[in-house]
């Protein structure tokens, strides 16, 4: 969607209710793009380590099509690996993304893992200073109606979700149940009924793992618009609250 700049000027000569319903959308549309262009986790970290982000995602990608290859009495040997790469990557990862957040923007981060609340601050400000300074607005009153419209707008990405994780899991578990019944029909043995236990229990581990880390790619890399709204109104949200709490002081 090509987005049209609003001259800030015209939004300070005017107050946020007596825009337009067009200037109010076009206006909704900049704060997105801003945020999706400027502001996204992409763009501020890993972009700029491109070689340990995606060659992580490919590490994990390929190790887990080929742990379906290894034969049932190596798989848990090969779970132990995989998780020993998982935990290696993501320590190299993490690593290199805190030394970006430090060197980039100067925030020093005392969580194990890399953003925080710290980062989060940083997009706070950023964000502040583009609606304060670009657009224009009197964040004192204007929160509230930004943040109605793009929750607005969130509602309107419902139908663009072609995806229904509910589904998928609620088909997906009978199939299991089948797959483990014929994997444990013909064992007599208990240390074989332990061995296959385990690697099941591990297999579960790292699909759910597999899982998550792929929607956490998919919402920030192929920036799902639906998720990247939500993040934008905690971002306003977060800013609403301390500009409440600096009119109150005052």
């Amino acid at each position: 969607m090509s987005v049209v700049a609003i001259p800030s000027s015209s939004l300070r000569n005017m107050h946020f209710k007596t825009l337009s319903r067009k200037v109010l959308i076009e206006l909704i549309h900049q704060i997105i793009h801003f945020y999706i262009k400027k502001l996204g986790n992409y763009n501020l970290v890993f972009k700029k380590m491109k070689i340990h982000w995606f060659g992580f995602i490919s590490l994990l990608l390929l190790t887990s099509f080929a742990f379906l290859f290894i034969p049932i009495d190596y798989r848990l040997y090969g779970s132990a690996i995989y998780l020993i790469l998982t935990f290696v990557g993501l320590y190299l990862v993490n690593k290199k993304a805190k030394r970006i957040v430090l060197s980039e923007y100067g925030l020093k981060q005392d969580e194990k893992m890399w953003g925080g609340s710290e980062f989060n601050l940083y997009k706070e400000n950023e964000l502040k200073k583009y609606l304060e300074s670009e657009q224009g607005l009197n964040l004192s009153k204007s929160c509230t109606k930004i943040i109605n419209a793009l929750n607005k707008e969130i509602e309107n990405t419902k139908l663009t979700i072609f995806f229904v994780p509910g589904i998928f899991v609620g088909l997906f578990i009978p199939i299991w149940n089948q797959y483990a019944i014929t994997q444990f029909k013909n064992i007599s043995l208990m240390p074989e009924t332990l061995t296959v236990l385990s690697v099941h229990i591990i297999g579960i581990v790292m699909m759910t793992y597999v899982i998550s880390l792929l929607k956490f790619v998919m919402s920030d890399v192929v920036s799902l618009r639906r998720t990247r709204l939500k993040e934008l109104v905690s971002l306003i949200e977060g800013i609403d609250m301390r500009s409440s709490d600096e009119g109150s002081e005052k």
